[in-house]
């Protein structure tokens, strides 16, 4: 299963207040700080430029600052706007203020475009300074964003449009119930049952009382 990028930003902070990172690692962490935070993929990563990035100083009622439009994709269906939260706006806006190119995210000279291999060189160098999971991958960040999303109790339908899956079944792989969530799943089953043995038994308790008296129960429709 692929390691969760929880708590980047904690461990990220803790590295910034020791020694501080070097400026290649600055730069690394942008675009992998993002990508659990609003869950796209490698290839968005690379085609996304300023022109893509709606941002606003107030949040909106939801809490948002703008959003990011994704323009292109394998399928009509990687078209969408992804909402660009608190954390995502102070990235952004970190970000965004030293880049000398149209593109949101560059090599460490701030103009050369990424490739899916620099992203994955910039994710080891992370992952090490991070002491991160060997399997906490480039792709896993994405994984993070949609299984958070998930948790949150969303339908299928947003999580599939918010994904950019053409196939709502694809989400299945992108969604990892976590241990909490697992034992949270079993101790509402064992409340519901508790639940419905107690109804059971106050209706047992109703029917006994209304046939020792010859009154109707509430329930019963009376001719």
């Amino acid at each position: 299963m692929f390691a969760l990028w929880d708590g980047i930003e904690n461990s990220w902070g803790e590295r910034f207040s020791k020694s501080g990172p070097d400026q290649r690692e600055k730069r690394s962490s942008h675009s992998i700080r993002l990508r659990p935070e609003v869950g796209i993929c490698e290839g968005e990563i690379i085609d996304l430029v300023k022109a893509d990035v709606h941002m606003t100083q107030k949040a909106d009622e939801w809490g948002h600052y703008g959003y990011l439009q994704i323009r292109e994709g394998k399928t009509e269906f990687r078209k969408r706007s992804l909402p660009i939260t608190a954390r995502a706006k102070d990235i952004l806006t970190t970000w965004l203020a030293k880049l000398k190119s149209d593109l949101v995210f560059t090599r460490e000279d701030g103009i050369s475009p990424v490739s899916t291999f620099t992203l994955i060189q910039q994710q080891e160098r992370i992952r090490t300074v991070l002491k991160l999971p060997w399997d906490a991958c480039v792709h896993s960040a994405r994984h993070t964003a949609l299984t958070n999303l998930g948790l949150t109790g969303v339908d299928p339908f947003t999580l599939q449009r918010a994904a950019g899956h053409a196939n709502i079944t694809t989400r299945r792989k992108y969604v990892h119930p976590t241990p909490a969530t697992m034992k949270d799943a079993f101790q509402k089953k064992v409340r519901n049952e508790r639940r419905d043995r107690r109804a059971t038994r106050k209706r047992a308790v109703r029917f006994a009382t209304s046939s020792s008296t010859g009154e109707p129960l509430a329930t019963d429709t009376v001719q």
